[in-house]
């Protein structure tokens, strides 16, 4: 008894100690907090039943935060060590596009500390300086922290950074941003990566999603993918952290630049997380550039010959309207074309060339069967009097972007022609 009494003091006299036990570099602070990232504390103690520690700062004035704010060291100079490496990213953040995996070190094999959903926000603490190429990708791994306090290692294939910047602090640009977000569409996200591609894939830009502020009705309405949802309000409110909210509605707004925000609200009893931006152009304008490219660059096919024959093969006529008509496929059936597709369609140019394999094909055309919504995708590169495709499984597409192309994937070539009696 004597015994644990002792233990009981030693503890207690030590979590009340004056000295501090080490030092935390701030890494992600609470919200409404007066610290910094990059800055290094003072920590007098800590409490693991309750996650926090307790910090001293000037005028000898303590507090507790939790105990994932930042990096804790016994030592200052290993606190200033680390300070000098996380220094560049004081103000880097990232997002997840997709649901990602934080990993305990950077590697794919490593065990998975936790999973990222899509949109969400973490705090970066450094990028490895050393590409690695993860399923043909190249990219870097990214040390990062989630708001709850995990950290570990993503692959940046799905994750985009950025820089925070404090917006609000501006003098007087708090009216201008309120005036910013009233005056603009917005739009999610990623189709700002798919416009910077140069990959657009039009079905998503037509999708109608998006963010549009009605201020004088005092509304905001929410297009998603599935529905249409509004939210009324009374007043707009300021708070830290960049933060615009909408009194009488679950609608919170947080700008991290003029152009990107970053949306809460809660519907049917469910919290949304979404980064939404503004766009240079109206939505159609790309759309029209985009079917303008795919028309060029159809025509370009044309003209090298609208007739294509095969002694394996069979023939593929080209007609206006981007129509077909493919008789003697016969060596192709059923690994290429199934069984009872028929013998005319449309020809369509929607799939994109990844970056890896982009040098190795001119293009890529899908034919779709009258009889059938499924596409036979074709890579192709043009030859000497002719073309030459490659099949493309659908196991091998991703968003319309082919990823790669197997060794054993069959290849048929054409004889291309002007006229239909040179190709006899």
């Amino acid at each position: 008894m004597k015994a644990f009494l002792m233990l009981l003091i030693l503890l207690f006299s030590s979590s009340c100690s004056k000295g501090a036990i080490g030092y935390l570099v701030v890494i992600w602070p609470p919200e409404k907090s007066a610290l910094e990232s990059g800055e290094i504390i003072k920590v007098i103690s800590q409490s693991e039943i309750r996650n926090v520690y307790v910090i001293e700062k000037e005028k000898k004035i303590r507090e507790e935060i939790p105990r994932y704010t930042g990096r804790f060291f016994s030592k200052k100079k290993e606190a200033e060590k680390f300070f000098k490496q996380y220094e560049p990213y004081i103000d880097m953040f990232a997002y997840s596009e997709a649901s990602l995996n934080v990993r305990n070190s950077p590697d794919v094999s490593s065990g998975r500390e936790y999973r990222l959903r899509p949109s969400q926000v973490v705090k970066v603490i450094n990028k490895l300086p050393n590409p690695s190429v993860i399923n043909n990708v190249s990219g870097y791994w990214i040390e990062v922290l989630t708001e709850d306090g995990f950290d570990g290692y993503c692959f940046d294939k799905n994750l985009t950074i950025y820089k925070k910047e404090n917006v609000l602090s501006k003098e007087g640009n708090t009216e201008k941003l309120v005036n910013s977000f009233f005056d603009n569409k917005w739009y999610p996200s990623s189709y700002i990566e798919i416009i910077n591609s140069n990959k657009i894939v039009i079905e998503k830009l037509r999708t109608g999603e998006g963010l549009f502020p009605d201020r004088d009705n005092k509304k905001i309405v929410v297009q998603t993918g599935k529905e249409r949802i509004e939210f009324s309000f009374s007043n707009i409110l300021f708070s830290g952290n960049n933060t615009i909210a909408f009194q009488g509605s679950p609608v919170e707004v947080i700008f991290y630049s003029a152009e990107k925000i970053y949306v809460k609200y809660t519907y049917m009893g469910i919290d949304y997380l979404s980064f939404y931006t503004t766009l240079e152009k109206h939505i159609d304008q790309y759309v029209e550039a985009e079917i303008d490219r795919r028309n060029k660059v159809m025509d370009l096919f044309y003209k090298r010959g609208r007739y294509l024959t095969s002694d394996l093969y069979g023939s593929i006529g080209l007609e206006d309207r981007r129509k077909f008509s493919w008789t003697g496929y016969v060596n192709l059936v059923p690994d290429v074309i199934p069984f009872g597709y028929g013998s005319s369609g449309t020809v369509r140019n929607n799939y994109f060339l990844s970056n890896s394999i982009n040098k190795k094909f001119d293009g890529v055309l899908s034919f779709v069967f009258d009889t059938s919504v499924r596409e036979i995708i074709l890579a192709y590169f043009y030859v000497d009097n002719g073309v030459q495709f490659t099949y493309i499984s659908e196991k091998n597409i991703e968003n319309n972007i082919i990823s790669s192309v197997p060794d054993d994937s069959p290849v048929l070539f054409f004889r291309q022609n002007l006229r239909p009696q040179d190709a006899e």
